[in-house]
């Protein structure tokens, strides 16, 4: 809640934050299970202990448990329920992908870095608001995510392929990230 005072926004991070550390391992899909072990590996290789190199990797994931509480606060305060959800949506339509090649993305001017940020911003708001509707609409499915993407035929399946050919079709480019963020919008 924005309007808590900071002290108790801290407090429910780290409480989000212990209750998923456990759950998260286990609900990263591919991509991301290999991106935190490459990661992983580079540190250790650097010097890093092999605990504190896992760690710091995994701090890239962790970077989400604000989006997740979003997302539970919004659907009844299923913290976990939220999480799987949210990495669902993220690997249904390629976030991290997504999100990793735009973090590579040089900008020539200010305005080219105010529309980078602001695709970001507008994927995770869709990614979030994507997560929220499918534990809204199919929250007593087996994997609301699936089924809210089944329910949603043709026009999500579309979605998905227009996102794939954006982010696989060659470099990322901010016009690309932008066209990939009202897609994703137009869903949320």
């Amino acid at each position: 809640d924005g309007a808590a005072p900071l002290g108790l926004r801290i407090a429910a991070l780290r409480e989000a934050r212990k209750a998923l550390e456990g759950p998260m391992a286990a609900m990263l899909y591919a991509f991301v299970a290999g991106r935190l072990e490459e990661r992983t590996h580079e540190l250790f290789k650097a010097g890093a202990p092999e605990a504190l190199a896992r760690k710091v990797s995994f701090l890239w994931v962790t970077e989400s448990i604000p989006d997740m509480m979003s997302v539970a606060a919004e659907t009844g305060g299923d913290l976990v329920k939220a999480a799987r959800a949210f990495f669902a949506v993220s690997d249904a339509f390629r976030v991290a992908r997504i999100n990793e090649a735009a973090r590579a993305i040089s900008t020539a001017d200010y305005y080219d870095g105010l529309a980078l940020a602001r695709g970001l911003e507008t994927i995770g708001a869709a990614r979030r608001g994507i997560a929220v509707a499918a534990l809204a609409g199919h929250g007593e499915a087996a994997d609301p995510v699936a089924a809210w993407l089944e329910a949603g035929g043709t026009r999500v399946a579309r979605t998905r392929e227009r996102l794939q050919a954006l982010t696989e079709g060659g470099e990322l480019t901010v016009s690309r990230l932008t066209v990939a963020a009202g897609l994703m919008s137009d869903l949320g």
